[in-house]
């Protein structure tokens, strides 16, 4: 009785974990190896007809300037959702810093656009914590804020 107690111990929290995949919308993006800087997810609404670049598995790749689309229905709930990003197949969330989500709006056209954001160091800076003060210090949220300027302004980055 004691050895099924203890199994049923083990088993109960593994089972709240596998339920995680579940609760939260998983997003899976595939960045080009060796590919450091300011990378953006953008959601597009009207889906029909658009060119996603997806694999098999449902993995979202990166364009050439760093952008990958993706349906705006995975992101419907910001609060449930989950960013995985990928090289070459290996999971390299851990080295992602300022993943999060962007809300701005253009006073031009009053229109708000939501997307998400974050940066992959180099390699000179992969073994810096994500806590250490460097990263709060440097500019890099503002590199990577005119980076999408830039983009938007050169309409790579488009809202569909």
């Amino acid at each position: 009785m004691v050895k099924i107690m203890r199994w049923i111990y083990l088993l109960l929290p593994l089972t709240s974990l596998m339920g995680c995949s579940l609760i939260f919308n998983t997003i899976d993006i595939n960045v080009p190896k060796g590919g450091h800087g300011w990378y953006y997810i953008i959601p597009v609404k009207d889906t029909a007809g658009f060119n996603f670049e997806v694999s098999s598995a449902n993995v979202y790749k990166v364009n050439k300037d760093g952008v990958a689309y993706i349906p705006a229905k995975l992101i419907n709930k910001v609060e449930d959702l989950r960013v995985k990003v990928y090289e070459d197949g290996k999971d390299i969330t851990p080295d992602v810093r300022y993943l999060g989500q962007v809300e701005m709006s253009n006073t031009n056209n009053a229109k708000r656009y939501n997307y998400i954001h974050f940066f992959i160091p180099g390699d000179s800076e992969k073994d810096i914590a994500a806590d250490e003060a460097y990263w709060r210090e440097s500019n890099y949220k503002d590199q990577g804020d005119l980076k999408f300027d830039s983009l938007f302004k050169k309409e790579k980055i488009i809202f569909k």
